[in-house]
């Protein structure tokens, strides 16, 4: 990596936020914590705090990397409106960076293919599968399953580890055939796995222009109705 390139990097697509900053070929420092429904009033602190720590300027910031989903409607858009005000500022270039599959890079190197699954919600998953020997690449690219079509998609594969909750794993347990399917852990975000992807992606000139990030939802966004609150 080009010493005089620093990445910084978002991940606001789940329940978790995660802002690191990377330069050097490393993270230099990362802030991750789970803050639901709070993305938007907690951003702008979690990057002055990774910048403060390095002490580093955010006009220094030539890179900024996001996480682009699958995940949650509202974070994801949280997340690109914030990246898109920063190049409006500073103009540094975005590269963009699927979750799941920056997920699967905590298991790197692993000589068996890594699953990454969450919960969308209305009995659907999302889900992909990563070959993980060093960057991910995907053996099936992340997409919205049913229970059933995800254990379709990784039986008769041998031995597969899976970041993924206790209950997810059950129910896929019950369906597969075939394959030995190892739980790892439950899927959490991380803002320096988006730069360790982002750091190649620059040297390939993998750029994204900001206006026309697109955040990978998956599915339509349907607003819920708000609960009455009842005064007794």
């Amino acid at each position: 990596m080009d010493s005089d390139q620093k990445i910084l990097a978002f991940d606001t697509a789940t329940d978790f936020l995660s802002v690191a900053l990377y330069f050097d070929s490393q993270v230099q420092s990362e802030l991750t914590a789970s803050v639901p429904r709070r993305h938007s009033e907690l951003l702008p602190e979690f990057v002055e705090s990774v910048l403060k720590y390095s002490a580093i300027d955010l006009s220094e910031i030539t890179t900024f990397a996001i996480s682009i989903g699958p995940g949650s409607y509202t974070g994801l858009r949280v997340g690109v409106s914030f990246v898109q005000g920063l190049v409006a500022s500073i103009g540094a270039r975005v590269v963009a960076v699927d979750t799941l599959e920056a997920i699967s890079l905590a298991s790197s190197p692993c000589e068996e293919p890594v699953a990454v699954v969450f919960d969308a919600r209305a009995e659907a998953f999302y889900a992909g599968l990563f070959d993980v020997h060093g960057l991910p690449t995907p053996i099936f690219k992340s997409g919205i399953y049913s229970i059933e079509e995800l254990a379709k998609k990784i039986s008769s594969r041998q031995k597969i580890y899976i970041f993924c909750d206790e209950n997810v794993a059950e129910k896929l347990l019950s369906l597969i055939t075939y394959t030995e399917l190892i739980n790892i852990g439950t899927p959490q975000p991380s803002a320096g796995a988006i730069a360790r992807i982002a750091e190649v992606k620059t040297e390939l000139g993998q750029f994204t222009l900001a206006e026309k990030l697109e955040p990978k939802y998956l599915r339509e966004f349907v607003p819920g109705k708000r609960k009455r609150k009842t005064i007794l």
